[in-house]
């Protein structure tokens, strides 16, 4: 523990300045770095697969290979470069979360600048081998792109004098951003026996949310089944009156079609009624008339006397 303190603080600080440590042991500066180191190692183990996959095919074939051997060297070399670019976009797409994981098995105090150390060695190898040939191909092609402009430039000094040191100086950062990250990992990560338990804790979390996210749905599901039902049960009373609404309309049309005998029986019984009414009324003056004059005649017998000589024509 004491070791590692250190050795921290003398990153932080030291010789080198803050600023410029914070630079080599940035943590993204070691993601990336280990993103490279994955991506020079698929290259290269892919060149290796290619190349030997299309020697073996063509020799087969009857090809002279060793006539051939530094052209299909070449189409090996650029369809490993193809295979890195794929790998380095899965890992980038897959891979972000998982560089900086502990190791699964543990290891003890003593070992962790032995394991920080090696692990630093392969990023900062694999970052040298494919920063070597990325540098090369981009110095050939500048080289190649100026010449068109000057025909006669040229790079002073031997080639590997431009290539190595950039290829050099990337490793180096590689391996010392990757150790001090991996000794920070180390010291802050709890034991695989309390890993385990944490993991399980977050699948237990997980598992409950999960059902109490069923439970919601659940619930949501019968809100929404009783509205259906409401919905349903409004439509069956709107049919019910629909229907209702539809008889009538069926009785009053079944009415209409027989309004004209029925208006026609109705104009025919007025009119019976006014006569009968009528005759009534006559029969009932006449006889009140009758009854008038018999009064009369009781009341007067000589001017009913000379009623009816007026009536008979009686001298």
């Amino acid at each position: 523990m004491q070791e590692v303190g250190a050795l921290q603080q003398h990153n932080q600080g030291g010789r080198l300045g803050p600023k410029l440590s914070r630079l080599l042991h940035h943590r993204q500066a070691a993601w990336w770095f280990a993103l490279v180191a994955v991506a020079g190692v698929a290259q290269f183990a892919s060149f290796l697969t290619i190349g030997i996959i299309i020697f073996v095919f063509l020799g087969q074939l009857g090809y002279d290979t060793e006539r051939m051997s530094t052209t299909l060297a070449s189409v090996a070399f650029a369809l490993s470069f193809v295979v890195a670019l794929a790998v380095a976009l899965y890992a980038y797409r897959t891979q972000r979360g998982t560089f900086f994981d502990p190791p699964k098995n543990r290891i003890p105090r003593k070992s962790w600048n032995g394991y920080a150390s090696g692990s630093g060695a392969v990023i900062a190898l694999a970052v040298a081998w494919l920063t070597f040939w990325m540098w090369t191909l981009f110095l050939f092609g500048f080289a190649n792109a100026a010449r068109l402009a000057f025909p006669h430039f040229g790079f002073p000094g031997p080639p590997l004098a431009w290539v190595v040191p950039v290829s050099a100086g990337l490793a180096l950062w590689g391996f010392v951003a990757w150790r001090h990250v991996s000794l920070e990992v180390l010291e802050t990560a709890e034991p695989p026996e309390l890993r385990l338990a944490a993991h399980l804790k977050q699948h237990v979390e997980a598992i409950q949310e999960r059902t109490q996210a069923l439970e919601d749905a659940f619930e949501e599901a019968e809100a929404i089944s009783k509205k259906v039902q409401r919905g349903i049960e409004l439509e069956q009373e709107q049919l019910r009156e629909l229907r209702e609404q539809y008889r009538l309309h069926a009785q009053l049309m079944e009415l209409s079609d027989h309004a004209p005998a029925v208006r026609t029986a109705i104009v025919q019984e007025q009119t019976r009624a006014s006569r009968w009414d009528l005759l009534v009324n006559v029969v009932v003056a006449a006889v009140f008339y009758v009854i008038g004059l018999l009064t009369d005649a009781l009341v007067d017998t000589e001017a009913l006397g000379h009623q009816l000589q007026q009536w008979l024509h009686l001298g």
